[in-house]
């Protein structure tokens, strides 16, 4: 009679070893969620991120969710649970062997296409980046399409060469100051050319005894 209990202990723990179950609650402070499986309901366990070092990532479950709860020696309620597992209630974004994608509840989605070459951030409402001593942004053409607004001094070292558009006009506001070279206008150089009254002055003008 105790070999057939141990017996079906053991079947119990191998059992628990591995569940698949699904996300019923999470509690995000301290990290925890609550998994159904079966007719197990779990305790608050904790779930596996991609790091947890010096470099940590967050992201966390959602309800409805399918997981697998990991449990060392069988035993549920020290249980780890493994985000990730695709449903047909909650299927994959994409169908693509190409493709890296991240769908956001909002509507954002973020693809990266290895074989066209091509990241995609779409459904996004704003984009915020901080950097303490510089940026680079290094291509061949870039296109702005949206009003741009630059706050600080802006400096181009080959040029600037551009046109109005949607019957814009430009303006400026405030000093500008030209050092060297030519600046014209329809073809006429400003600095150099005179007007017919300052020419007629310049020829009526008697020379300085």
């Amino acid at each position: 009679m105790a070999g057939m209990n141990d017996a079906a202990e053991l079947f119990r723990l191998i059992s628990n070893l591995i569940r698949i179950g699904t996300v019923m609650a999470v509690d995000l402070k301290p990290a925890r969620v609550r998994v159904s499986s079966g007719d197990l309901a779990t305790n608050w366990l904790p779930w596996l991120e991609l790091r947890a070092g010096r470099t940590r990532t967050w992201n966390p479950p959602t309800v409805g969710e399918q997981v697998l709860v990991l449990c060392p020696d069988g035993d549920p309620a020290g249980g780890v649970v493994l985000t990730g597992l695709n449903s047909d209630e909650i299927p994959t974004p994409s169908d693509s062997e190409a493709e890296h994608v991240t769908d956001y509840p909002d509507g954002a989605r973020i693809t990266y296409d290895h074989q066209a070459g091509k990241l995609t951030a779409v459904g996004i409402k704003s984009a915020f980046v901080e950097a303490s001593d510089s940026a680079t942004v290094h291509c061949p053409e870039i296109t702005l399409d949206g009003n741009v607004t630059v706050t600080g001094l802006l400096t181009y070292q080959a040029g600037m060469a551009g046109k109005n558009g949607k019957g814009n006009k430009t303006t400026i506001e405030g000093d500008i100051t030209h050092i060297a070279g030519e600046l014209s206008s329809n073809g006429v150089v400003l600095h150099t050319h005179k007007h017919r009254t300052q020419a007629l002055d310049a020829l009526t003008t008697e020379p300085t005894q």
